[in-house]
């Protein structure tokens, strides 16, 4: 059903459980966050067990930057089903994104074994895996993905990193280069590309893979950063100064990297 069929679903009936999560879900896949949540939210008044709005709203909140308020309701739909296949897979993600890459690797190992024909899971599975180091395991789980969906630029790019951790430098840029011709606005592939040529030497083909990050993006901190780099290995110190200067200011107040941008700029001073 389409958004606007629940939307009339819901006109006839306000309090339908089912129309409500649905609905949700809906806004979901239209990265509408907070629509989603405040369906998801009105249907767990409504139904304060409902484990397929929990473990919905587990994936909303963590996408809003909740992550605690993801890994409750994960953990609470988990606890009244453990065969929610979304309540684990979503746990991962909440998982993962706080920092805990072992234990999303366990949720999503649990959402696999329920639900295997998930392509998403075997692909943040593998975002995990390349995290711990285990590149060989990043690209097992990313084959698999892409043989469930052949077409997930995201996943081209992901295994093109893990290609790169192998030093494998012709299949991480065939990678990367697959995602850009699925999604041409995939900035960090571009930034991905380039670092690959950086590592071979060809400072031309990275400058122009970093321009083309920044024309999507042109806040995008790392390609300033790293175009900078390039700039410094080829002696234009004026460029890499440049470059670093403007990371700094697209950077924003408390990002981890801002010491590292510091010493990179008081480096071509």
């Amino acid at each position: 059903m389409a958004l606007a069929d629940y939307d009339r679903a819901l006109q006839l009936e306000p309090g339908r459980v089912h129309s409500l999560v649905n609905r949700g879900l809906t806004k979901v896949r239209l990265d509408d966050n907070r629509g989603a949540l405040a369906d998801l939210d009105r249907a767990l008044e409504l139904a304060p067990q409902n484990v397929e709005a929990l473990a919905a709203r587990a994936g909303v909140r963590d996408r809003l930057g909740d992550r605690q308020g993801a890994l409750e309701d994960a953990t609470r739909a988990i606890e009244l089903d453990p065969r929610s296949a979304l309540a684990h897979a979503n746990r991962g993600v909440a998982r993962f994104n706080s920092g805990d890459e072992r234990g999303a690797i366990e949720d999503y190992t649990r959402a696999i074994e329920l639900q295997p024909g998930n392509a998403s899971t075997y692909a943040n599975r593998g975002v995990a895996w390349n995290q711990l180091n285990d590149p060989k395991a990043a690209i097992a789980d990313a084959n698999k993905a892409l043989e469930l969906e052949p077409e997930r630029a995201q996943t081209y790019l992901d295994r093109s990193r893990a290609w790169l951790k192998l030093t494998d430098l012709d299949a991480a840029i065939r990678d990367a280069t697959r995602a850009l011709e699925l999604d041409p606005r995939l900035s960090r592939a571009y930034v991905a590309r380039a670092n690959v040529w950086t590592r071979r030497g060809k400072y031309a083909e990275a400058i122009a893979d970093f321009e083309r990050a920044l024309d999507v993006d042109p806040r995008y901190v790392e390609a300033y950063a790293n175009r900078g780099i390039v700039y410094r290995l080829q002696g234009r110190l004026d460029l890499a100064e440049s470059d670093f200067r403007k990371a700094l200011e697209c950077a924003a107040k408390g990002d981890p990297r801002l010491a590292y941008l510091e010493r990179l700029l008081k480096g071509v001073q």
